[in-house]
C-alpha cells in the first residue's frame, strides 16, 4: 500500500496474524471470524474484511527505535493511509509506544520489552465502538524487514511475504478461504511476538460478537458471573479462574492470573501520517464508551 524506499523510517501495517496461544485465541472461529476478518482489508485486495483492526509498526533502523500501536479504521490505504490512535478510549491511554530494537548476526531485529501496550480493536469499522486489547510485556523477535523484490534501494517493504498463489477469485475456480497455512494462507509470516493478558483486564473486554468477556473465552467459561458474560471474581476483586502465566513473576504457572499470548506475523508497507486531522488519532474524539467493558 505505500513504498518506503528513502524513507527515514520503514513504516508497516499487520498484514496477518497467526495466533498459536493461547488455545482460546487460535481456535480457528476467533482466528477467521475476529482476528483475520478484522486484519484483512474491506473488499481490496481479494479480501473480504472489515479492516477494523489496524496494526501498525514503525521501524527506525538508524537510531534502533520501534514504534508500534493501532490505528483506527482508513477510508483510503493506499492514498491517505493510517494513523496512530492517541487518546483515551474508556479511561485507557491508547497511543504508540516506542522501545529500543536491536539486530542480531541474522538480520533479524528484537525489540525491548513493551510494558503496557493498548491496541484498539474497532468493531465492524465503527469508529465509537472500540474493544481494546490489554498487552502486559510483550516484544517483538525474528523480525526479518526485507524488500519486495521491486525496489533496488531495498527498503523494509515487507515483513515476510505474499502469496498470491492463495487468492483465488470464484471466475476462475479459486477457493482459497486463507485459513490454511498448509495449502494456500495468502500472507507467510517472518516475526514473532509474545506478551500476556491478565484475566482482570480481559474481564473488562466485552467480545461483542461472541456476547462475553475475553476473559470468559480464554478460561472456557470455567467459573463465570452476570449469566455467564464474565468472569467470577474473588472479594478482592481477582479472578476466580485461573490461566497458565503469572504476572508478577512473569513466568508460566506461578499465581496463573494471566495467559500468555503468542504469534507470528507478517506486515507491509503503508504511508503513518501524523494524524493531526483525523479525530480517532488526534484525541478530540469520543472514543469508545468503555473500551469493552459490559
Amino acid at each position: 500500500m505505500a513504498d518506503n524506499t528513502g524513507k527515514a523510517t520503514d513504516d508497516l501495517r499487520l498484514r496477518k496474524l497467526n495466533v498459536t496461544a493461547p488455545s482460546a485465541l487460535a481456535a480457528r472461529f476467533i482466528q477467521a471470524g475476529v482476528i483475520d476478518d478484522g486484519v484483512n482489508l474491506a473488499n481490496t485486495c481479494g479480501e473480504l474484511g472489515t479492516g477494523s483492526f489496524s496494526w501498525l509498526a514503525r521501524f527506525d533502523t538508524t537510531n534502533n527505535k520501534l514504534t508500534t500501536g493501532g490505528a483506527p479504521p482508513s477510508d483510503d490505504p493506499f492514498n491517505v493511509g493510517y494513523c496512530f490512535v492517541n487518546q483515551t478510549i474508556g479511561g485507557l491511554p491508547v497511543a504508540p509506544v516506542t522501545v529500543n530494537m536491536t539486530q542480531s548476526s541474522d538480520g533479524t531485529w528484537a525489540s525491548d520489552v513493551i510494558p503496557k501496550l493498548y491496541v484498539p480493536i474497532y468493531i465492524n469499522g465503527d469508529p465509537n465502538n472500540v474493544v481494546v486489547l490489554p498487552l502486559t510485556q510483550s516484544k517483538l523477535t525474528g523480525v526479518l524487514l526485507s524488500a519486495d523484490g521491486e525496489h533496488a534501494g531495498g527498503a523494509g517493504n515487507c515483513i515476510g511475504s505474499y502469496n498470491p498463489n492463495g487468492v483465488g477469485a470464484p471466475t476462475t475456480g479459486g477457493t482459497c478461504p486463507d485459513q490454511d497455512p498448509s495449502a494456500c494462507e495468502r500472507w507467510l509470516t517472518n516475526g514473532a511476538l509474545g506478551g500476556f493478558i491478565t484475566l482482570k483486564e480481559a474481564n473488562a473486554v466485552n467480545v461483542v460478537t461472541l456476547g462475553k468477556s475475553l476473559c470468559v473465552l480464554l478460561t472456557g467459561g470455567s467459573s463465570t458471573a452476570d449469566g455467564g458474560t464474565q468472569c467470577a471474581t474473588n472479594p478482592d476483586g481477582s479472578v476466580t479462574a485461573q490461566g497458565d502465566f503469572c504476572s508478577t513473576t512473569d513466568a508460566p504457572g506461578g499465581c496463573a492470573d494471566s495467559y500468555w499470548l503468542a504469534a507470528t506475523f507478517a506486515a507491509s508497507a503503508v504511508t503513518i501520517t501524523d494524524g493531526s486531522t483525523v479525530a480517532a488519532c488526534n484525541g478530540s474524539a469520543v472514543g469508545g464508551g468503555d473500551a469493552g467493558a459490559d
